[in-house]
């Protein structure tokens, strides 16, 4: 089968691009021909041998294509001749709704922007996860809420492009999301349930002879207010002194956290170890007593979370969007209420007395991996769909 894919960025950045590069890789160790289209050109972007890619900077504009872009793309895409379109993160809705009229378009939705104007679903204003599809309210909740600019020209700017969003998307042969939030949202935006399939997101295995369980448990992830790094530093305060807490992770919410650790004498018991490669989060995984993952926007999958499954870890995560897709409450880890402090306390300190019961867990979470988050079984589902819409 030979597969066109359309992304913004083609280059190993954020989660949806490495998905892209790693999906790309597998798919053609399995014998289907890839060739790339992509909206960015950066001094990180890629060049892979024997992988034909064309650069289109329409795709990360916002503008109606132009007669030279649509020669430009139509001429892409009738020397290829994909059997399927595979569409990721792009900004720009007009060359979906081109590719769209040329081959069967299956798109995957990474992130909550396509449904939501300021891409975390969350009412400021009122600290609750935003219950209400996207349309005319966004405006009034701009007043109301602040969750987007105030200012009535920009607001309405920014409803109109996402309506055409919604629009056009809505018309595509199938959507791919990684979590049934995900699709609840995509319903809730007037998308047909039958056009939207889940398929979680996948990570690598690892190998290992045995895992340790320490006294520090781990925050992996980018340091932003919505992250809820800040609730796991007072969760950490009610825990015993000899639990530790490692960060890892660069983001512009860092000096407010530091200076909450200050003014909370927390300083001797937080270690901010900034970015790692993968390869360099081994011994961490391997070590830690639980991921910690506090966020408080809904986290459309949190890839984290069967990371630190794959490594026989549990996870303790404040139970918002696709995490109850992964997280068992009381099997591999435990599920609690967005912003309950106490009970992220509560978690935390059962496993640090009861190293016993973060083993099982850790062991549970890694059979429950295995059997639902590989790249074998990600694959399979989604060429039986690319499958279905050649026949």
């Amino acid at each position: 089968m030979k597969i066109l894919m359309v992304c913004d960025y083609y280059q190993y950045l954020g989660g949806a691009e490495q998905y892209v590069l790693s999906l790309s890789e597998h798919l053609e160790s399995l014998g289907h021909e890839i060739c790339v289209v992509y909206g960015q050109e950066t001094q990180e972007t890629l060049k892979i041998q024997g992988r034909r890619e064309y650069f289109f900077p329409a795709i990360s504009e916002e503008n109606a294509i132009n007669k030279r872009d649509g020669k430009k793309l139509d001429t892409i895409v009738q020397k290829e001749n994909p059997d399927i379109i595979y569409v990721q993160n792009v900004k720009n809705p007009y060359v979906v709704h081109f590719l769209s009229r040329q081959k069967p378009v299956v798109r995957f939705v990474h992130d909550l922007s396509l449904f939501c104007l300021n891409w975390r679903k969350i009412l400021p204003s009122q600290d609750i996860i935003c219950p209400y599809p996207a349309g005319l309210r966004c405006i009034f909740n701009a007043y109301s809420s602040r969750c987007i600019s105030r200012n009535p020209w920009i607001a309405f700017k920014k409803w109109r492009f996402n309506k055409k969003q919604l629009k056009i998307s809505r018309q595509l042969d199938k959507l791919i999301v990684a979590s049934f939030y995900m699709k609840t949202c995509l319903v809730q935006n007037g998308f047909s349930p039958d056009r939207v399939e889940v398929i979680p997101y996948y990570t690598e295995p690892v190998n290992f002879d045995r895992v340790n369980f320490k006294n520090f448990v781990l925050f992996v992830g980018r340091i932003h207010e919505t992250k809820g790094l800040q609730h796991l530093l007072m969760a950490l305060k009610a825990c015993p002194d000899e639990l530790k807490l490692l960060v890892i992770g660069e983001g512009d919410y860092k000096s407010d956290i530091e200076k909450l650790i200050s003014q909370n004498n927390l300083g001797h018991r937080i270690e901010f170890l900034g970015w790692r490669s993968q390869e360099r989060l081994h011994e961490f995984y391997l070590n830690c007593l639980a991921l910690i993952v506090p966020s408080l926007w809904p986290e459309p999958f949190g890839i984290v979370g069967i990371e630190a499954m794959s490594y026989r870890k549990p996870v303790i995560a404040f139970d918002v969007g696709g995490i109850s897709d992964w997280l068992e409450d009381g099997a591999n880890g435990f599920l609690v209420e967005r912003n309950n402090i106490n009970e992220l306390a509560e978690k935390m300190k059962f496993l640090y007395f009861n190293k016993e019961k973060a083993t099982q867990m850790g062991e549970d979470a890694e059979i429950k991996f295995k059997n639902l988050f590989t790249k074998d079984k990600h694959t399979k589902s989604l060429l039986e769909i690319f499958k279905g819409l050649n026949q």
